[in-house]
């Protein structure tokens, strides 16, 4: 049996397995950004266009992670992983994210 390569952990994994890290900044780099300097961006309809949006800013530099909003209204949203997300940056990046997104 071959070994297999050694590869560097995935931060976004390793991020994901660290005990009392909120779900919603697991593989963020912006775990330690005083939720003071945090901007919401934009609201996007789900997951999907939320990963596309933090791939179009973290390949400009601009850190970011995404989250749920409280938009909806539902009694089954505690159960579903669908519905709006917040993207949010340090305040400090907001301008230039908010010009890459428009």
């Amino acid at each position: 049996m071959r070994n297999a390569p050694k590869h560097k952990p995935n931060s976004l994994l390793v991020a994901s397995t660290v005990a009392g890290v909120p779900a919603d900044r697991r593989g963020s780099s912006l775990l330690t950004v005083d939720p003071d300097q945090e901007v919401v961006v934009k609201v996007v309809s789900d997951d999907t266009e939320a990963e596309v949006v933090c791939g179009l800013l973290r390949a400009n530099g601009i850190e970011c992670f995404y989250r749920d909003t409280e938009a909806i209204d539902s009694p089954l949203e505690d159960f579903t992983a669908a519905g709006p997300r917040e993207v949010v940056v340090r305040s400090a990046d907001a301008d230039a994210a908010r010009q890459l997104l428009a």
